[in-house]
């Protein structure tokens, strides 16, 4: 992963937060972990704003997002692999002060048994009656693409040490004399990323929440 990739970048029926007896009682047991931890750590704005992902990556997908504040810069982060092992990789850190979000997906791949199983989280959607509120977001992505229009003061190629989310406690940590991003408001359309994490440090008001575990390999709907 070099630095330049960072910046750009049927089978069986699913169950809700849940998998088929008859495949895996383990699938289920992860399943509904993932899901209610996911839940948890959102609402509560539980998740820690360092943190070690593991090497699998995510996708995410949304038609439509505004937000104010916007900062961003490219650093190593640390990724553990599967043998335990914990090395660097090279990401683009994006923070957001608040964000509305017209809809969200984000689906996760996995082996269990020898299969691929994708556990999926939407978020909201084209017929939900309010937008996905989100207090602060952080998000690591190797690879992200998007109509993006940034709003009042911008700075582009700012030392990465200097980007601020601004009227936010966020910090991103970012590089000396690596670039940097910094934008009162940004308007996003049609997003598609591979990420390695994602947080909401002050909370998420969503209309809708559901979580989808499936054997084989499912992906978000383009969006739209």
């Amino acid at each position: 992963m070099t630095k330049n990739d960072a910046a750009k970048s049927e089978t069986e029926p699913t169950q809700r937060c849940g998998t088929r007896w008859g495949r895996a009682s383990v699938a289920l047991v992860l399943s509904l972990g993932v899901c209610a931890g996911l839940g948890v750590a959102m609402m509560n704005g539980a998740l820690a704003t360092t943190i070690t992902a593991t090497q699998a990556k995510g996708t995410l997908t949304t038609s439509g997002l505004q937000g104010t504040g916007l900062g961003a810069v490219v650093k190593p982060v640390p990724v553990k692999d599967s043998s335990g092992k914990v090395h660097q990789s090279w990401v683009a850190r994006f923070g957001l002060q608040h964000a509305s979000v017209k809809d969200l997906c984000i689906t996760e791949k996995a082996s269990l048994l020898g299969q691929v199983v994708t556990l999926m989280v939407t978020v909201g959607g084209p017929n939900t009656p309010a937008d996905i509120e989100l207090g602060g977001v952080i998000l690591d992505a190797y690879k992200a693409d998007a109509r993006i229009v940034l709003k009042g003061t911008t700075a582009i190629n700012k030392n990465g040490r200097d980007v601020a989310v601004a009227g936010s406690p966020i910090t991103l940590d970012g590089q000396p004399d690596e670039f940097g991003l910094q934008s009162e408001a940004a308007e996003l359309q049609n997003v598609t990323g591979t990420i390695s994490t994602i947080q909401v440090p002050a909370g998420l008001s969503a209309p809708s929440v559901r979580g989808t575990f499936a054997f084989g390999d499912r992906n978000c709907p383009t969006p739209s």
